[in-house]
């Protein structure tokens, strides 16, 4: 009886000590396949030398451009008797609408005369002026007979020339200088359109102020 406990005791311990192993064995089993993969498929490489990342303290702040708004303006149509000249240029000293008849007359507005722009090797010369006119008028003839006076008072006693490019594109000059008086502008039978002007001095760098005059009506003085 001891005899055969003894054995049945045997037994029972083997088949518990199978009963453990058992599960490691399945597990080594079932990986062992995928670790070889791994060992073949990747294997380390001296050469790479992997780096921190450099902390926020280190990395250099993005320097950005400012963005200066370019003035829009339209080159002078090829040909043109002015090419440095754009009537199409924002105006230095503004704009405005008037139509035949209108009242105050005249219509004044203060603006600079001179630049460094010389016309003098266009037909025909105008001084020294400005890329940009110094005002544009928006002229609606209307019904009655169309006329237009522009002349240029300037505040000190200096020479000046008046420029003015109409709607049907004709380049008009006036020089003061030619009859000893201040530049003045007649326009008869105009049309309706834009009237860009400029006004010049004889002698490039001394810009001078004044007083520019738009009228309708012949009996308005200069």
């Amino acid at each position: 009886m001891e005899i055969g406990s003894s054995t049945l005791i045997g037994s029972a311990s083997r088949c518990c000590s199978w009963i453990l192993i058992a599960p490691f064995l399945l597990l080594c089993c079932c990986c062992l396949p995928f670790a070889a993969a791994g060992f073949f498929i990747v294997s380390p490489q001296k050469d790479i030398h992997i780096r921190p990342l450099p902390g926020l303290d280190h990395i250099p702040p993005v320097q950005t451009v400012p963005v200066i708004p370019a003035i829009p303006t339209k080159t002078s149509a090829p040909g043109s008797s002015f090419p440095l000249l754009d009537p199409d240029a924002i105006p230095m000293f503004g704009s405005t609408s008037l139509e035949s008849g209108f009242s105050p007359d005249p219509y004044t507005v203060d603006v600079e005369a001179g630049g460094s722009v010389d016309t003098a090797e266009f037909d025909p010369a105008c001084g020294y002026t400005f890329y940009h006119p110094a005002f544009v008028l928006d002229w609606d003839a209307g019904g009655t007979e169309p006329f237009l006076r522009i002349f240029f008072t300037p505040d000190e006693d200096i020479d000046t020339t008046l420029l003015v490019h109409t709607p049907d594109d004709e380049w008009l000059c006036e020089e003061g200088a030619a009859n000893g008086t201040d530049p003045v502008l007649d326009l008869r039978s105009v049309s309706s359109g834009e009237y860009a002007i400029w006004v010049g001095t004889p002698q490039n760098g001394h810009p001078v102020e004044g007083s520019l005059s738009i009228s309708g009506s012949r009996d308005v003085p200069p």
